[in-house]
């Protein structure tokens, strides 16, 4: 999210969001940060990234250089 973008207010149903997410599949964001070496995820997500980077073992790379490209892309905008 960038830092201009309202942050959501899950309220009182921040418990209610949590019991109606699967964390027994895997999911693109979660995975993401395991590739990123992120805390925001599940085994299933680990599982997921172990198989990928069995298939592709530089594939971590490819994360971690979009990442970069981003924030790149950011701080040149912002001069």
């Amino acid at each position: 999210m960038s830092p201009e973008a309202p942050v959501p207010d899950f309220g009182s149903d921040s418990a209610g969001l949590m019991s109606r997410i699967d964390t027994t599949k895997a999911h693109p964001a979660p995975v993401y940060d395991v590739f990123l070496g992120g805390t925001d995820n599940f085994p299933a997500d680990r599982e997921a990234a172990a198989m990928a980077l069995a298939a592709n073992p530089l594939g971590h790379l490819d994360v971690r250089h979009n990442r970069d490209a981003r924030v790149v892309s950011s701080v040149a905008r912002k001069g």
